[in-house]
């Protein structure tokens, strides 16, 4: 037991450099070990190289950064494994932060209750118009108060 602890602490030393046939040996701790320790290195260095070259995801096994794409559909499971079998490589796939959209709440009048809304505004010459609409898809029509 403890020449495989020690085997795993020098492998988390740079877990870009774990043989694929390994990290299939290890147990769900020890994996997500190495996910953790992928995560800590290297992560940061890979969304910097996102951001340099406007992608939205590449794929690193070992060292090397083996496939990109600026385009958000990710290469398949077996496509993966495939590229991790054949290079004998733990494959990491690094992606863009999902971008969060906020949007505000309208209340309801039931209590508790409340729809997302956003807020548009329309401007012509002399002429503005502020709109707050609910996104509410069980209502079948939409009005607007062009009075207001």
């Amino acid at each position: 037991m403890a020449h495989r602890l020690a085997e795993r602490d020098l492998r988390l030393d740079d877990p870009r450099r774990i043989p694929y046939d390994a990290y299939l040996a290890m147990t769900e701790e020890e994996a997500a070990a190495v996910e953790d320790g992928f995560n800590t290195l290297w992560r940061p260095v890979y969304l910097n190289m996102l951001q340099e070259r406007r992608l939205d995801w590449l794929l690193v096994c070992g060292e090397e950064v083996i496939v990109t794409s600026n385009e958000m559909e990710l290469p398949s499971p077996e496509e993966v494994e495939r590229l991790a079998q054949e290079r004998n490589c733990i494959p990491f796939i690094v992606s863009q932060p999902a971008e969060i959209e906020e949007s505000g709440w309208h209340s309801t009048h039931s209590p508790g209750d409340a729809y997302p809304t956003l807020a548009v505004v329309v401007e012509g010459v002399g002429v503005g118009l502020a709109l707050i609409s609910d996104f509410d898809t069980g209502s079948p029509c939409c009005f607007f108060d062009l009075d207001q």
